[in-house]
């Protein structure tokens, strides 16, 4: 298993201030857990130690204009398998990544993302090292009135479909979607067989 380097971060004075904030669950308590300058950021697999983090603004840069707290509310649904994105310090670039574990101790949550082939790191769920992909964003945005692809099983197509109504029970989230004119169908947001417009992905 290869893992990324341990390199430590220099922090910028312009933000050497800046207080970072990270949510820690433990049990059922919840708790803040507030630093200057630096904070728990990830744990270096091999070595199980912890690394800390610079605020550095290139992580939080996006390119769309979904809220912030829509992407937490999309990083509150991630479980093992869930794709994602992750910000690599050392390599200086984001990856495509998936959870592949999901474990707590007594500083918070933590997410293994396996990414770039055969590399892992351990991040905390919230943390701004790690977002939404795209797809995950665009679902997350829509709403009654909003367009998406919609795959037929019984038919064997796409369809280009539209959002009429949205509601709620123990089972999660559905979107009631009307396509091919007249037809209409219930699917969970996630649900692979809706996907986003080639319209939505070019934003």
């Amino acid at each position: 298993m290869s893992t990324e380097a341990d390199h430590s971060v220099p922090i910028n004075d312009e933000i050497s201030n800046i207080l970072l904030m990270s949510e820690a669950t433990t049990g059922h308590q919840t708790q803040n857990l507030i630093t200057s300058n630096v904070g728990i950021d990830e744990i270096d697999i091999k070595n199980h130690t912890r690394k800390s983090k610079s605020s550095d603004p290139t992580i939080t840069t996006r390119k769309n204009k979904i809220t912030y707290q829509n992407e937490d509310e999309i990083k509150k649904d991630w479980k093992i398998g869930s794709d994602l994105q992750l910000y690599s310090k050392s390599l200086g670039k984001w990856f495509a990544g998936k959870i592949t574990n999901i474990i707590m101790d007594n500083h918070a949550e933590w997410l293994t993302v396996k990414y770039d082939k055969s590399r892992e790191k351990e991040v905390q769920r919230f943390d701004d090292t790690v977002k939404p992909t795209e797809k995950q964003l665009i679902r997350k945005s829509w709403k009654t009135g909003s367009s998406l692809q919609l795959y037929s099983r019984s038919l064997g197509k796409w369809f280009a479909g539209e959002i009429i109504k949205i509601t709620k029970d123990d089972h999660g989230e559905w979107l009631e979607v009307v396509y091919d004119k007249s037809r209409r169908k219930e699917v969970q947001r996630l649900d692979t067989s809706v996907k986003p417009t080639q319209k939505q992905l070019m934003k």
